[in-house]
């Protein structure tokens, strides 16, 4: 539980910081790199959505289903919802970055490169580990 708590001061941390830095640039100097500026709070909004979904998982896995339920392939799902959300965060960051680099920040092309290589071998990864699951979820037919 501890866990949890430190995790959702993370994620508090994280979505306000966010939310401080767009409005400072709504309110604040005009001679920020506005671009630069929005960047960084979506992404740290999403990096503490991302750190909610896996504290909301880890919560409901332990408290919630250990408590009343014993389902032998709960961990799976709660690792698949996981990856899932991992996934999406890393798409985003992805778009990100290509849309920073089509606003003439060039020097950044390869890293953005290798980060939609990446974010692309883990959705394929996460089909796999979605088609084994259910192989092996199957009950045996006799």
């Amino acid at each position: 539980m501890l866990g949890l708590f430190l995790l959702a001061a993370v994620l508090i941390g994280l979505i306000v910081y966010g939310g401080y830095v767009f409005s400072m640039l709504i309110v604040g100097d005009t001679n920020q790199d506005i671009l630069h500026e929005v960047f960084k709070s979506i992404i740290s909004i999403t990096l503490g959505l991302a750190i909610y979904d896996l504290a909301k998982q880890i919560f409901e896995y332990e408290v919630i289903v250990k408590s009343f339920h014993h389902y032998d392939d709960q961990q799976y799902k709660v690792l698949g919802k996981f990856l899932i959300s991992i996934v999406i965060a890393l798409a985003i960051e992805t778009l990100m970055a290509v849309f920073k680099i089509a606003l003439g920040d060039h020097t950044q092309m390869l890293l953005a490169f290798y980060l939609l290589i990446g974010t692309t071998l883990m959705f394929i990864g996460l089909g796999y580990f979605y088609k084994t699951i259910a192989l092996t979820s199957k009950p045996e037919e006799h």
